[in-house]
Parts: structure tokens; C-alpha cells; sequence
């Protein structure tokens, strides 16, 4: 399946890349995303964001080529897009130390836990039982 919108296949432009890592949010969410793919709901509640704001946030990393998104009936879903040239792939191995140099990161790991979960209970509760 291909993710939609982003490109991974030229260079981006360092300053570019830069810009985008140069908030504490969108570093936080990179550092999630290293667990794989997750919804804007998901990434919201564990960030305690709104969606408006972490939608900026995802869009100034999606052009950076840092992340890819892709829609589907729930909502948009996220993950971490392949490095494909030189500054990318440098940038991928500073960024997997960084991230679990922020402080948030482990509290942020416990919190997308308590999100999934209650995800999932609310989802149990919400699906009719077929008999």
C-alpha cells in the first residue's frame, strides 16, 4: 500500500529539515512514531494536543519528508517515512538518540499505552454482538 502525499524520493532541503525538528512537539512525536504507525487520534491524546495544533505539526513534518500519512475510514494514520538520501539517513541515526534523550519520551510511551487501551475498551463497548 502507498502512503499518500508525502514523497520520499528527492532531497529535501536541510533547512528545511532543520525547521521541522526545531520544536519539542515534533520531536516528541517522532520519537513516538519509532513505535510504528499511529492515528492523529492517538498521537493527539498522548501529546495532549488538539488536533488543530498537531495537524501543523504533521504537516511541517510531513513536507520535511520525516513523516508519511495516509488516510483511511477512522482518520489519518502516521509513520515515519524511510530515509532514502545521505542527509536523511544521518539525520534518522541522530534522531533515534535524541529521541530517547527527551525527557517526555518514557512518560509519552506510558501515555500512548493508556491510550490504546482505552482505545480498545471503547471500541469493545461500542461494536454490536452478533449472534
Amino acid at each position: 500500500m502507498e502512503l499518500g502525499r508525502t514523497r520520499t524520493d528527492e532531497q529535501v532541503k536541510p533547512e528545511r529539515l532543520f525547521q521541522a525538528l526545531g520544536d519539542r512537539t515534533r520531536l516528541r512525536v517522532v520519537s513516538l512514531l519509532r513505535q510504528g504507525e499511529l492515528s492523529s487520534e492517538e498521537l493527539s491524546a498522548t501529546l495532549n494536543v488538539t488536533s488543530s495544533a498537531l495537524s501543523r505539526h504533521m504537516r511541517s513534518l510531513c513536507q520535511a519528508r520525516i513523516v508519511m500519512q495516509r488516510r483511511n475510514d477512522v482518520g489519518t494514520l502516521y509513520q515515519l517515512a524511510v530515509p532514502r538520501d545521505a542527509l536523511s539517513i544521518k539525520l534518522w541515526s541522530m534522531l533515534a538518540d535524541m529521541g530517547t534523550s527527551l525527557a517526555e519520551s518514557a512518560p509519552d510511551l506510558v501515555r500512548l499505552q493508556e491510550v490504546r487501551t482505552e482505545t480498545a475498551a471503547h471500541r469493545a463497548k461500542a461494536k454490536p454482538a452478533f449472534r
